[in-house]
């Protein structure tokens, strides 16, 4: 899944509207194009109910909100970076988890060859926020990510989403570490996600 399946990391413009401009579309479509090996592509405004939700829609917008980090860690990533994207939590915890690799021990980082990320600057992001990026989350253990993310100057639109997400990096190394060992198809879970909802 980290060749065939893409998760979009980008930050909302709008609470309403993502990408009011076309910008992060037309890159989308760019990067697809230049990989036709893509199979399906996660872009959250895309997959999850937006707006007014049905019963339904509300359990699995929950549902997909608690379980999305899984399709950083474990599928192919494209991050669209403008200049705000650095100090958003969503965005920041995604770029962490798409520069880790799964191991026996837990999360670790991926070396340069073992990246599944990609990073497009766009908007007024000079080419060298990808280097900041990198430089920012490369060699992060989870420990200094959380401390990272917790602080007031890494914005998030609902305080209850970061309360929520918060916890779950400080149990990733344990979690990855146990599914790991037990050798589970970690393809299931992604592809139900990916086709149920997109």
């Amino acid at each position: 899944y980290a060749r065939t399946l893409l998760a979009v990391s980008h930050r909302w413009e709008h609470p309403d509207a993502p990408d009011s401009a076309g910008v992060q579309q037309r890159a989308g479509w760019a990067h697809v194009r230049a990989h036709p090996e893509i199979e399906a592509v996660w872009y959250d405004y895309w997959c999850m109910a937006q707006g007014e939700r049905t019963p339904a829609e509300r359990v699995q917008f929950k549902y997909m909100l608690s379980n999305v980090n899984l399709l950083y860690l474990g599928m192919r990533v494209l991050v669209l970076a403008d200049i705000s994207y650095l100090s958003r939590f969503w965005t920041q915890f995604e770029a962490f988890l798409s520069m880790r690799k799964v191991t026996a021990s837990g999360l670790d980082a991926a070396r340069a060859d073992e990246r599944r990320v990609t990073v497009a600057c766009i908007h007024n992001a000079p080419a060298a926020f990808s280097d900041a990026l990198f430089g920012m989350w490369s060699n992060k253990s989870a420990a200094e990510a959380h401390g990272i993310l917790m602080k007031p100057d890494v914005k998030v639109t609902n305080q209850s989403d970061k309360d929520m997400q918060l916890p779950k990096i400080l149990q990733f190394n344990s979690w990855v570490s146990i599914v790991h060992t037990l050798e589970l198809p970690w393809r299931i879970p992604i592809a139900n996600l990916l086709h149920t909802y997109c």
